[in-house]
């Protein structure tokens, strides 16, 4: 896994998080993060926009509050997720969580 200098800095911005964690915190959201697919809905047409806009992000996920835009694996930035959008995505990972 990759991560660029752009993708580090705003993980560290947006997150809070040291250096040291941005690696890990990273590979749990390429590995437990919800991808697009997974939603409906506005929610839906929201990532399929972030997904056309920059053609090079073919690895959208959301985890943690936040959309996390990957090319293959390469984290390319860290995105908020918008209020709007936050209980919907935190209750599919309830429901998913649940499910378990």
């Amino acid at each position: 896994m990759k991560i660029t200098r752009h993708a580090d800095k705003r993980l560290r911005k947006r997150t809070g998080v040291k250096r040291s964690a941005v690696t890990k915190m990273a590979r749990k959201a390429l590995t437990d993060g919800y991808t697009r697919q997974d939603f409906s809905g506005s929610l839906r047409r929201y990532l399929d926009a972030l997904y056309y806009h920059n053609e090079s992000a073919n690895n959208i996920r959301v985890w943690g509050e936040k959309v996390w835009i990957f090319h293959d694996f390469t984290l390319i930035t860290v995105l908020d997720l918008p209020q709007r959008y936050k209980n919907r995505a935190n209750g599919i990972a309830k429901k998913d969580s649940a499910d378990d």
